[in-house]
Order: C-alpha cells, then sequence, then structure tokens
C-alpha cells in the first residue's frame, strides 16, 4: 500500500510539474490543434524514452561482457542469431513497453555472471535518468516541447522502474535488482541465465551440471515468476533426454500451486501444458489432467494448442490431438519474444507425437 501510494504521488508531482511547464515556461495553449500535436508528441516521446531505456540495458551489459540477443520496443523485433541480425513486426510483443536480452559471458571474463546480471538490470533506469535529465536541460534551453515531454516521461520511467517491484507479466528492474540481493532469488536469476547462456539451438546443449543447479534453485523458491520459465525450460530439458517422469516430479511444485486466474502471468500456460505433455509422456493419467487443460487459456496460442494436445492424446482423441499439433505447430513460430524461432518447440511436439504414433500402431 504505501509502495502504491508512493507511486500516485509520483506521478501526481510529474503531471504537476509537466502541466505547469508547459501552460506557463512554454505558454502553450488548449486549442484542439496544440492538444492533437501534445499527443503525437506523448506518444513518439514514450517510444523514444522506451527505446533508450532498453539500450541502456544493451549497454550496461556489453560493459560486463554480455553479448546481445534481441530488444524489443513495442511490437518491433531486433534479433541477431547465427550472425543474422533481423527485424520482425510481434504482434503479441509488448505493445506499450520493451525488453532487452543478452546472453552472459559464461567465461567471465571481465565480470561474475551475478556482475553482469547487476549492470545489465541497472543500465535501464539509469539510461533513462540520464537522457531524460539531458533531455530536460536541452529542452528549456531551446523551448523545444517534445524534447520537454520526452523528458518527463524518460525520467518518470527511469524512477518507476526502479520503485515498482511487483507486476504479473514480467520483473521490473526494481524487483530484479531486489531479487539479486536476496540470495535464494540471486541463485535463480543466475540459474536463468546460465541457461540462455548454454542452450542456442538445442537441451542437449545444457550441461547436466547446470542443470541440477538450476533444479535445486527453483524447488528452493518456487514462487519467483522467473521460477516457473526455469521449470519449464528444465520440463522440456528432461522430456528431450527420455526422462518425462523427472518433468513431472518438477513441474508438479507449481502446479499445486496454481493462483487465480486474474493474478497469475503468463508464464503460467506453458507450465500446465508443459505438465500435461509430460504426463502424456510419461504415462500418466488422472481426471484432474483434463481439469488442468480447460485452466489454460487462449492469450498463449502454442501453450493453449500444445495443452489441447496433450489432453486429447490422454484420452486417446486422435483426430483432435493431430488438429491440435497442427496448430501448435504453425503458432510455435509467432511469438518470437517468448519462444525464439520456436525450432525446439517443434522439436518436443514431434517426439511427443511419436508417442502418441507409437501408442496407435
Amino acid at each position: 500500500m504505501k509502495k502504491l501510494i508512493v507511486m500516485n504521488l509520483i506521478g501526481a508531482a510529474a503531471g504537476g510539474f509537466g502541466t505547469y511547464f508547459l501552460l506557463d515556461y512554454f505558454q502553450v495553449d488548449l486549442s484542439l490543434n496544440t492538444l492533437f500535436w501534445l499527443c503525437v508528441y506523448f506518444w513518439f516521446g514514450h517510444y523514444l524514452s522506451v527505446f533508450f531505456h532498453e539500450l541502456g540495458h544493451l549497454a550496461g551489459g556489453a560493459a560486463r561482457g554480455m553479448t546481445f540477443y534481441s530488444i524489443l520496443v513495442g511490437p518491433v523485433l531486433i534479433t541477431k542469431e547465427r550472425s543474422k541480425t533481423r527485424v520482425k513486426w510481434e504482434k503479441h510483443g509488448l505493445s506499450i513497453g520493451g525488453r532487452a536480452a543478452m546472453y552472459p559471458d559464461l567465461t567471465e571474463r571481465k565480470a561474475s555472471i551475478e556482475k553482469q546480471l547487476y549492470w545489465h538490470i541497472l543500465g535501464g533506469p539509469l539510461a533513462s535518468l540520464i537522457t531524460g535529465a539531458a533531455a530536460l536541460i536541452v529542452s528549456l534551453v531551446l523551448h523545444e516541447v517534445w524534447l520537454f515531454v520526452f523528458a518527463v516521461i524518460s525520467l518518470l520511467a527511469g524512477v518507476t522502474n526502479l520503485l515498482i517491484t511487483e507486476a504479473k507479466d514480467a520483473i521490473p528492474d526494481g524487483a530484479a535488482l531486489k531479487n539479486l540481493r536476496n540470495p535464494l532469488t540471486k541463485e535463480v536469476f543466475i540459474a536463468a541465465y546460465l541457461i540462455a547462456g548454454n542452450v542456442r539451438e538445442d537441451w542437449s546443449e545444457l550441461p547436466a551440471d547446470i542443470a541440477e543447479r538450476a533444479r535445486k534453485a527453483i524447488t528452493g523458491f518456487p514462487e519467483n515468476m522467473m521460477s516457473l520459465s526455469i521449470a519449464s525450460a528444465l520440463s522440456q530439458y528432461d522430456m528431450s533426454r527420455g526422462a518425462p517422469g523427472e518433468a513431472v516430479k518438477l513441474l508438479r511444485i507449481f502446479v499445486m500451486r496454481t493462483p487465480d486466474k486474474k493474478k497469475r502471468s503468463i508464464f503460467w500456460e506453458q507450465t500446465y501444458a508443459n505438465y500435461l505433455l509430460a504426463c502424456y509422456m510419461a504415462g500418466e493419467t488422472g481426471v484432474e489432467l483434463s481439469a488442468i487443460a480447460d485452466n489454460v487459456q487462449k492469450r498463449d496460442p502454442l501453450a493453449y494448442e500444445k495443452a489441447q494436445f496433450a489432453a486429447a492424446a490422454l484420452t486417446g482423441d486422435h483426430l483432435k490431438a493431430e488438429a491440435a499439433l497442427k496448430k501448435a505447430i504453425a503458432c510455435s513460430s509467432s511469438m518470437y519474444a517468448l519462444y525464439g524461432d520456436g525450432e525446439m518447440e517443434r522439436k518436443l511436439l514431434k517426439r511427443a507425437d511419436c508417442v502418441r504414433k507409437s501408442v496407435t500402431a
């Protein structure tokens, strides 16, 4: 409650500050034409501030040895894979936000994994505060309204990103920095980046000791959002190496903690889908499995269709399973921000379908 009050006060202060300068210093009138251009300035300033914020994340990580993977600004995604840079329109991206992803330097030549993460995370808010302060000074000197609007948005973004410690579908910078100060959650973060740094094209690239370290980290702190994504990753690793029973055992810890639909993050959809797939591949059955499938929401189309495939295969409805499989494969390449090019998802789905075909043969 205290943080909510502080956030509201900061927003009110920024709004009052901006309004005062626009009306007094810049002598802005309130005609329809002026209001139109203020809306344009706000839209442009917002995405420009997001862009500089994400550049700050990239700069902070690069300074400590991390390498570029992708940057997402609204629906525009820029990625670099296999020495190829691509620009995509990601319709399932963050419509008003952004994200910068980097691979850690596993050799720790410039800094430890922990310090790499720290500067990668801190770089975003620092960039917002620095560019915002610089833009504010220049806007007042040059009397540029659009630059002033950008400055206020950028400064507000820098402050709020550090203060916000909770969000449903993402881990804000402030929350991430807080997690790095906690021994339990710090280990979860490090484990996630060790997996990302080792696995590029196939789960066989993941060293067994890293997988075991990640497994211990998330079972010790299963309530963390990052733990969910690691659990899904490890379940796919287990299924890919022919140990679906291990995946079932791991994911059951999370599935039994199912939160309310309105409160849970998007990462739960993939957790449910992987649990159902692992149950099918391990030969587990149960009435509750169909209820879990019904609980998967369509906001993650791949997870939804994967869950439908597993549920249909579990009940022996092979026509429905085949239809869901085709849809899941089609969806696998439509959410690059979450699944990359989807190749690893397709491999897993085909492996599960081989199990289905062996049963029906």
